[in-house]
């Protein structure tokens, strides 16, 4: 279960700090005048009459309008939409000015229609939006405007249609041309400053990646250039930057859906850089790679995609990517740099979803509130670069740490496991979880009796850095080297479930598959004389918790692992046969549940240090899908060790038949030596293991002079295993017997295997 400490509640809290800063200042804003008052009411009809033309909605009864109380009308869908505002202006005053001009302050509307009617007569009309025909005067910037003259002695009615799609946001005043321009001028001062300020964000991170190359800088800055791309476009200033060029509303729909997927996909590449995550994603985490890919699907076939499943997928991934990374990672990271990024995402969340609130009509707003997304997003490019900062400095003191342990004279094999990110910085021992594995070369002393010493040590440094490279490349840390061993880890973070078990079997199947390749390239080149052989290991992989720290005092830096699982994931790798894999129960159960077939795997048993009874493992075999590959290395292996070269054997093909009992199962004796027997059996016990096993015959005589001399009963130790057909083949060596008893066993064996008639008594008075 996952220990969560009061520092990271407290970090976990202020990440969220965001929240009611930005509810704070969206309601300061909300009582900030944002326009002059209007000089006239404005009332609007129900959307149900959306499709009346002017003539039919002059006629509709007082009754069926209400006054506007709000810039937005609620949303209830991604549909299209028409209502219907109306203006009653009074005759005018002679101290009144004459020009009024109309104003809609959102630029994102398909198409907003005025008209001017006096006696029931249209006077005067004007066409605005993105699907409006073209005219001259079109390119408003970022309102809609509509001037006309009132009159001195006649009441006239202004009429506006607007027609969108999802949101309704009608910022409307009526305003004399004067008072107008003053309003005007403010707004597009305001927007200017915001988006000049994103702006300079893209150009510091910019900036900093041409200096630092960096990548979190460069993916910052594609970040904040997606963001004014989109303040640009939904404000309406790209229009007064390049006034020729016209948008259609559903193209201007899917280019704002696709930066807003830009601005994901480049936020998670951010995170990833920043935390050097990819490949090495927890389960929830990997929902940022696959929300990326998907990202990059949906803007490419933008194109041909419904606008509104553009804008739901952009949404969708929006909300997923943003709060399922907070919810877990700041949890587990107490790192300063997560938790900047946690209070950026928060920040821009927040703003954001303020903001979709007010143009929802689903709480009140007005010009600030309605621009609080943009001040959100500038929040969270800030925040961005702080968080960059951040982690700039934990690399910086990961390295004073690493060159302090050099100049300590601190063991070298211990500086991948420092400067990893979830063990950088923690100086006091912690308990995570791990999947261990233990690596070592097969007889590599006798396999290296023939070479000079510098040669032996050139290959075992060769083959040692091999293996090395392969673990890292999974995600894999080297705790330490042992002689012609490495013990390793994968995981650790708190943060990715399960998924470093498949990262180490995958990694042993690799070595393993390298190792063999390597055998195969020696054989085709020099066939079985060469001088050069293959190193198999024995690979034994585990899965627990350990603890991780610092154990080597003041004085001395020593981060390694330590843990009863240690242990026990170096008695798997002894009880491994060359070329195999051997796991833990847990280690199994776990890559069946990440999709491993579970057939991959054979059932063991062998014995443990210390306990009386044989335990379970399970071997895999990479090699299953080609047993000559693994037939030609276990070849060249035996040859190099001489195995031909060995006691002379006896075949048991007499009338007795002897086999070894015990609780791991009956093994029939195939042949012997003076000191051991090869045996078959349908059990298979792995090499290493300590077994009691009892001698039965169908001969009494014999089983009667065993019991006389102590040698029925004996204790025996597996020398090797295979697999034999559907059987299993094991060398066994007898333990704890002096020469004479084992020459007394020897020579009775050879008797009931020769000659079925023998009678005992003359061995028994010779012994």
């Amino acid at each position: 279960m996952l220990e969560i400490t009061k520092q990271q509640i407290l970090q976990h809290a202020k990440a969220w700090s965001a929240l009611p800063f930005f509810v704070a200042l969206a309601l300061v804003l909300r009582f900030i005048p944002a326009s002059p008052k209007s000089l006239y009411k404005v009332e609007i009809l129900s959307e149900q009459y959306g499709d009346l033309n002017v003539y039919d909605v002059n006629e509709r009864p007082n009754s069926d309008w209400r006054i506007l109380t709000r810039n937005a009308v609620p949303m209830s869908g991604f549909a299209d939409r028409s209502v219907w505002l109306r203006v009653k202006v009074p005759p005018l005053k002679l101290d009144q000015p004459k020009e009024i001009v109309a104003d809609i302050g959102f630029y994102i509307l398909r198409l907003v229609e005025f008209y001017i009617i006096a006696d029931n007569h249209l006077i005067k009309w004007k066409s605005e939006g993105l699907d409006a025909p073209h005219h001259d005067d079109k390119a408003n910037g970022l309102s809609y405007r509509f001037a006309f003259n009132g009159s001195a002695d006649k009441e006239m009615t202004l009429l506006v249609r607007v027609d969108t799609r999802g949101f309704m946001l009608i910022p409307f005043t009526l305003l004399d041309r004067a008072t107008h321009e003053k309003y005007i001028q403010a707004r597009e001062i305001l927007t200017a400053a915001l988006i000049g300020a994103a702006i300079g964000l893209f150009l510091f991170n910019g900036v900093l990646y041409i200096a630092l190359r960096y990548r979190a800088y460069l993916y910052n800055s594609l970040f904040q250039l997606a963001v004014v791309g989109f303040a640009l476009l939904g404000t309406g200033c790209f229009s007064v930057i390049v006034p020729s060029l016209h948008i259609k509303f559903d193209s201007i729909i899917r280019i704002l859906a696709d930066l807003v997927l830009v601005a994901l996909i480049t936020q998670t590449q951010f995170i990833s850089r920043l935390m050097e995550t990819k490949g090495n994603l927890p389960i929830f985490d990997r929902t940022l790679a696959f929300a990326r890919f998907a990202a990059i699907a949906v803007v490419v076939l933008t194109p041909i995609l419904p606008v509104a499943l553009v804008v739901v997928v952009a949404v969708t991934l929006l909300v997923v990517t943003q709060f399922q990374y907070k919810l877990f990672r700041s949890i587990r990271n107490v790192q300063q740099s997560p938790y900047y990024y946690n209070i950026a995402i928060s920040g821009g969340v927040v703003a954001g979803l303020i903001s979709a609130l007010a143009w929802a009509g689903f709480i009140d707003g007005n010009m600030y509130v309605e621009r609080l997304y943009i001040i959100g997003l500038i929040w969270t490019g800030v925040f961005f670069s702080v968080s960059v900062a951040a982690r700039v400095r934990e690399l910086h003191s990961g390295n004073i740490f690493a060159q302090e342990t050099i100049r300590n004279n601190g063991p070298k094999s211990r500086l991948n496991a420092i400067l990893r990110d979830d063990l950088r910085g923690r100086k006091n021992t912690s308990d995570v979880d791990v999947t261990i594995m233990f690596i070592d070369i097969v007889s590599f002393g006798l396999l290296a009796e023939s070479l000079e010493s510098g040669a032996v040590l050139s290959k075992l440094t060769r083959r040692l850095d091999e293996m090395t490279k392969v673990i890292h490349s999974y995600k894999g840390t080297v705790d330490r080297s042992i002689g012609d061993g490495l013990i390793c880890f994968f995981g650790g973070s708190g943060g990715r479930g399960k998924r470093h078990v498949v990262d180490a079997y995958n990694a042993a199947l690799v070595i393993q598959q390298d190792t063999v390749a390597a055998a195969r390239k020696i054989f085709e080149k020099q066939g079985f004389d060469s001088d050069d052989f293959p190193l198999p290991v024995r690979i034994g992989i585990h899965t627990d918790q350990v603890t991780i720290g610092n154990v080597g005092g003041d004085q001395s830096v020593d981060f390694t692992m330590v843990g009863s699982g240690v242990g026990f994931a170096g008695q798997l790798e002894a009880a491994c046969a060359p070329f195999k894999i051997m796991l833990s129960e847990a280690s199994r159960q776990s890559l069946i549940a990440e999709g491993i077939d579970a057939e991959k795997f054979q059932s063991i048993m062998f014995s443990v240090k210390n306990k009386s009874d044989l335990v379970r493992g399970y071997e895999a075999n990479p090699f299953a899908h080609d047993p000559d590959a693994l037939s030609l290395a276990m070849k060249m292996y035996r040859i190099r060790l001489s195995e031909t070269q060995r006691q002379k054997r006896v075949r048991t093909d007499g009338q007795v038949r002897v086999s070894l009992f015990g609780p791991s199962g009956s093994f029939k004796i195939i042949d012997f030596s003076p000191g051991g027997f090869q045996c078959v059996s349908n059990a298979f016990v792995a090499q290493k293991s300590i077994i009691d096993l009892r001698i039965e015959t169908n001969n009494s005589d014999m089983d009667a002079l065993l019991n006389d001399k102590l040698m029925r009963e004996l204790t025996i130790e597996v020398r090797w295993s295979r697999r034999s057909g559907r059987d299993f083949l094991h060398g066994f060596k007898i333990l704890g017997a002096n020469e004479r008893q084992l020459a007394l066993l020897n020579d009775i064996l050879i008797k009931v295997t020769n000659d079925s008639e023998t009678t005992f008594s003359s061995i028994e008075v010779a012994s």
